[in-house]
């Protein structure tokens, strides 16, 4: 049976400013909307009662007369435009989102042949992050091989002296499982 991770413990992978950007832009699309559909829809309809109140025999019914097609139009127009301006937006941000990552995982492979190779300039605030945290991550991971890779000849020179001292064998060996015990495997992560 698994065992659930507290809640301040779990891990998130998601970006940190992606949703107030993701969900803001639409809202203000449809503000935009609003607000100038409204000034469509109130000059159409004060028009046209301005013309009814001068009429003698007015044949209007209802004031949707008046306000129906301003709306119809609004909505009509106002509608595509969202739409289009939503498509083109959600293109632009993950055409931008796609190339910055492409970029990252280019540079990653290009340091783990290189180890000094530069990180790439970068449009998205989160994806810099991010690559700033591989590459501390690899830094990281880099002196710790280092460390190791010491530890490791340090016992192999004891233990091929040709007297192998059994406290200079413990103090190596204690050294090389402080390296090792310095590293944890987080599998709670999904």
């Amino acid at each position: 049976m698994s065992q659930r991770v507290p809640f301040r413990r779990r891990t998130f992978l998601v970006k940190q400013g992606f949703q107030l950007r993701w969900s803001l832009a639409p809202v203000v699309a449809l503000l935009l909307f609003l607000a100038v559909a409204g000034v469509h829809v109130y000059r159409e309809a004060d028009e046209a009662l301005r013309f009814e109140s001068y009429r003698p025999h007015s044949r209007i019914v209802s004031t949707w007369e008046l306000v129906g097609p301003a709306t119809l139009d609004a909505a009509a127009v106002g509608g595509a435009g969202a739409l289009v301006f939503l498509g083109l937006w959600g293109v632009v941000w993950f055409r931008r989102l796609r190339r910055d990552l492409s970029a990252v995982a280019a540079w990653l492979e290009d340091r783990a042949e290189r180890p000094g190779t530069p990180r790439p300039g970068l449009g998205d605030r989160e994806i810099r992050l991010l690559a700033e945290g591989f590459e501390r991550g690899a830094r990281t991971l880099e002196a710790w091989d280092q460390e190791m890779s010491s530890a490791w000849r340090g016992l192999g020179a004891e233990l091929d002296a040709p007297e192998p001292d059994p406290e200079a064998v413990r103090s190596a060996l204690a050294r090389l499982q402080r390296c090792l015990g310095r590293v944890r495997v987080d599998e709670g992560v999904r």
